[in-house]
């Protein structure tokens, strides 16, 4: 995907809209879209009325559409304590929560399915319609088996993904434990250092009497 524009304001503009059309595609609104890029690009949360107002669009239609959003997690609030507003952003991490809507939305698609073909199988069929219903039937097990594979490989794909994340974490932690331990160790073994070097500077200095 690639947008053409003379400033980022333009390209910025391009990929608002492309969301918004996304998300019509998707069965949502395109309000919803627009939220989404906005929040995209939001280096901090967003208030409602910061939404509404660069969107041109009322603090209510916003309130009722990113109720809609937060609930299905594509973007999540963040009450202030010394704010009475509440504010939104986008999950984080971001990649793991795009993952969890994909694999609810179509587990759920995949729970419907089955639901169909245990009312295809469990109702009475004329011998007029048994064509029909064996066409039907044939067709939706191939599409639900179609699903609970991809539902199987995208599984597979998010639990290895997350053995990577744990892996590099506890190499990280690894890492700046070693590298804390070090500073820690150089330290006390500069503090013997400087020790050691005023006990030998006493031990080499003549005794000094003074006579009243």
């Amino acid at each position: 995907m690639s947008f053409s524009g003379n400033t980022f304001a333009d390209v910025k503009q391009a990929i608002v809209l492309c969301a918004s059309g996304e998300a019509e595609k998707a069965g949502h609104s395109a309000l919803a879209g627009k939220i989404y890029a906005y929040l995209l690009f939001a280096p901090e949360p967003l208030s409602l009325e910061q939404i509404a107002n660069r969107l041109g669009v009322s603090k209510a239609a916003v309130s009722i559409r990113i109720r809609h959003m937060t609930l299905q997690g594509l973007c999540r609030k963040l009450p202030r304590r010394s704010d009475r507003r509440d504010y939104y952003t986008l999950p984080d991490p971001l990649g793991t929560s795009f993952a969890h809507n994909i694999t609810q939305f179509w587990t759920e698609r995949q729970r419907s399915l089955r639901q169909t073909l245990h009312s295809l199988s469990a109702v009475p069929v004329s011998e007029e319609e048994e064509t029909e219903h064996r066409a039907a039937s044939a067709r939706l097990s191939e599409l639900s088996a179609s699903l609970e594979m991809l539902l199987l490989c995208f599984s597979g794909l998010m639990r290895e993904r997350e053995e990577q994340e744990q892996t590099l974490r506890r190499h990280l932690y690894a890492a700046r434990t070693k590298a804390s331990g070090g500073e820690e160790r150089s330290g006390r073994a500069g503090s013997r250092s400087e020790n050691d070097r005023k006990l030998d500077l006493h031990a080499g200095l003549p005794a000094i009497v003074t006579e009243d």
